[in-house]
Protein backbone atom coordinates (compact mmCIF):
# COMPACT_ATOMS: atom_id res chain seq x y z
CA UNK A 1 0.00 0.00 0.00
CA UNK A 2 2.93 2.67 1.32
CA UNK A 3 4.44 2.02 -2.71
CA UNK A 4 1.53 2.61 -4.52
CA UNK A 5 0.85 5.93 -2.32
CA UNK A 6 4.91 6.45 -2.71
CA UNK A 7 4.32 6.00 -6.09
CA UNK A 8 0.90 8.22 -6.52
CA UNK A 9 2.90 11.07 -4.50
CA UNK A 10 5.70 10.85 -7.22
CA UNK A 11 3.83 10.73 -10.33
CA UNK A 12 1.97 13.99 -9.12
CA UNK A 13 4.71 15.73 -7.97
CA UNK A 14 6.77 15.05 -11.32
CA UNK A 15 3.37 16.82 -12.61
CA UNK A 16 2.68 19.69 -10.45
CA UNK A 17 5.97 21.81 -11.45
CA UNK A 18 6.05 25.72 -10.42
CA UNK A 19 3.65 27.15 -13.60
CA UNK A 20 6.72 29.38 -14.62
CA UNK A 21 6.49 28.00 -18.24
CA UNK A 22 2.66 28.67 -18.12
CA UNK A 23 1.25 31.33 -20.39
CA UNK A 24 -1.44 33.69 -18.43
CA UNK A 25 -4.14 31.06 -19.75
CA UNK A 26 -2.53 28.26 -17.83
CA UNK A 27 -1.46 26.37 -21.17
CA UNK A 28 2.38 25.70 -21.96
CA UNK A 29 3.66 29.08 -23.30
CA UNK A 30 4.20 28.09 -26.36
CA UNK A 31 0.79 27.52 -26.98
CA UNK A 32 -0.74 30.76 -24.99
CA UNK A 33 -3.22 32.60 -26.63
CA UNK A 34 -1.92 35.87 -25.43
CA UNK A 35 1.68 35.91 -27.38
CA UNK A 36 2.04 39.32 -29.21
CA UNK A 37 1.55 39.51 -32.60
CA UNK A 38 4.59 40.68 -35.10
CA UNK A 39 3.01 44.61 -36.12
CA UNK A 40 2.52 45.21 -40.10
CA UNK A 41 5.38 47.13 -41.48
CA UNK A 42 3.45 49.92 -42.25
CA UNK A 43 5.44 52.71 -45.18
CA UNK A 44 4.70 56.17 -45.98
CA UNK A 45 4.44 55.20 -49.80
CA UNK A 46 1.02 52.78 -48.35
CA UNK A 47 -0.40 55.64 -45.97
CA UNK A 48 0.08 58.34 -49.07
CA UNK A 49 -1.70 55.57 -51.64
CA UNK A 50 -4.66 54.50 -49.22
CA UNK A 51 -4.95 57.78 -46.87
CA UNK A 52 -3.49 60.40 -47.78
CA UNK A 53 -3.50 61.00 -51.36
CA UNK A 54 -7.34 60.14 -51.15
CA UNK A 55 -8.80 61.74 -47.70
CA UNK A 56 -6.32 64.97 -48.24
CA UNK A 57 -4.35 66.07 -51.29
CA UNK A 58 -8.01 67.07 -52.70
CA UNK A 59 -8.65 69.71 -54.44
CA UNK A 60 -9.13 73.12 -52.04
CA UNK A 61 -7.14 70.85 -49.49
CA UNK A 62 -3.55 69.93 -49.27
CA UNK A 63 -2.11 69.80 -52.46
CA UNK A 64 -1.66 72.32 -55.64
CA UNK A 65 0.49 75.44 -55.52
CA UNK A 66 -1.11 76.83 -52.62
CA UNK A 67 -2.03 73.92 -50.48
CA UNK A 68 -3.97 74.56 -46.90
CA UNK A 69 -1.62 75.20 -44.00
CA UNK A 70 1.63 75.01 -47.02
CA UNK A 71 1.33 71.30 -46.65
CA UNK A 72 1.51 69.56 -49.78
CA UNK A 73 -0.15 65.84 -49.14
CA UNK A 74 1.17 64.91 -52.47
CA UNK A 75 2.80 61.41 -52.81
CA UNK A 76 5.99 62.91 -54.27
CA UNK A 77 6.11 66.04 -51.89
CA UNK A 78 4.67 64.30 -48.33
CA UNK A 79 7.97 63.43 -46.99
CA UNK A 80 9.84 66.79 -47.13
CA UNK A 81 6.36 68.39 -46.08
CA UNK A 82 5.87 66.43 -42.99
CA UNK A 83 8.60 64.69 -41.76
CA UNK A 84 10.53 66.93 -39.34
CA UNK A 85 8.90 69.92 -40.18
CA UNK A 86 7.18 72.81 -37.97
CA UNK A 87 3.73 73.48 -38.62
CA UNK A 88 2.63 76.38 -40.24
CA UNK A 89 -0.01 77.39 -38.07
CA UNK A 90 2.33 76.44 -34.82
CA UNK A 91 5.53 76.68 -35.38
CA UNK A 92 6.48 75.50 -32.13
CA UNK A 93 4.57 72.16 -32.94
CA UNK A 94 6.31 69.44 -35.42
CA UNK A 95 4.18 67.90 -38.08
CA UNK A 96 5.36 64.05 -38.09
CA UNK A 97 7.95 63.49 -35.15
CA UNK A 98 9.92 60.19 -35.70
CA UNK A 99 9.33 58.15 -32.91
CA UNK A 100 7.15 60.37 -31.42
CA UNK A 101 3.51 59.92 -32.34
CA UNK A 102 1.58 61.28 -29.25
CA UNK A 103 3.84 65.00 -29.95
CA UNK A 104 3.29 64.72 -33.96
CA UNK A 105 1.20 67.87 -34.90
CA UNK A 106 -0.60 65.89 -37.41
CA UNK A 107 -1.89 63.19 -35.54
CA UNK A 108 -3.21 65.65 -32.78
CA UNK A 109 -4.97 67.08 -35.82
CA UNK A 110 -6.10 63.87 -36.87
CA UNK A 111 -7.19 63.13 -33.65
CA UNK A 112 -9.00 66.16 -33.06
CA UNK A 113 -7.04 66.75 -30.05
CA UNK A 114 -8.04 70.01 -27.61
CA UNK A 115 -5.93 72.58 -27.66
CA UNK A 116 -4.03 72.54 -30.90
CA UNK A 117 -4.80 75.34 -33.97
CA UNK A 118 -7.63 75.28 -36.09
CA UNK A 119 -10.04 72.25 -37.07
CA UNK A 120 -10.04 68.55 -36.91
CA UNK A 121 -8.56 67.21 -40.38
CA UNK A 122 -10.21 66.46 -42.40
CA UNK A 123 -12.36 69.68 -42.70
CA UNK A 124 -14.40 67.97 -45.45
CA UNK A 125 -15.62 64.01 -45.79
CA UNK A 126 -15.54 61.81 -43.44
CA UNK A 127 -12.90 61.67 -40.28
CA UNK A 128 -10.20 58.79 -40.63
CA UNK A 129 -11.13 56.14 -39.41
CA UNK A 130 -9.21 54.53 -35.91
CA UNK A 131 -7.74 51.64 -38.04
CA UNK A 132 -6.57 54.59 -40.44
CA UNK A 133 -5.11 56.43 -37.81
CA UNK A 134 -3.28 53.48 -35.98
CA UNK A 135 -1.56 52.93 -39.19
CA UNK A 136 -0.13 55.97 -39.22
CA UNK A 137 0.69 55.63 -35.64
CA UNK A 138 2.31 52.34 -36.53
CA UNK A 139 4.60 53.94 -39.17
CA UNK A 140 5.29 57.00 -36.56
CA UNK A 141 6.41 54.74 -34.14
CA UNK A 142 8.53 52.82 -36.36
CA UNK A 143 10.59 55.97 -37.11
CA UNK A 144 8.62 57.45 -39.86
CA UNK A 145 11.12 56.36 -42.70
CA UNK A 146 10.23 58.40 -46.12
CA UNK A 147 10.01 54.67 -48.22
Amino acid sequence: MWVISGALLLLWSGCSGDGSSLGPDGRPADEASDDPQPTETVTLTQLSAEIFTPRCATSGCHTGGFPAANQSLEADKIASQIIGVASSGNPNEIRIVPGDPDNSYLLKKLRGISGIVGSQMPLTGQRLTDDEIAKIVQWVQDGAKAN
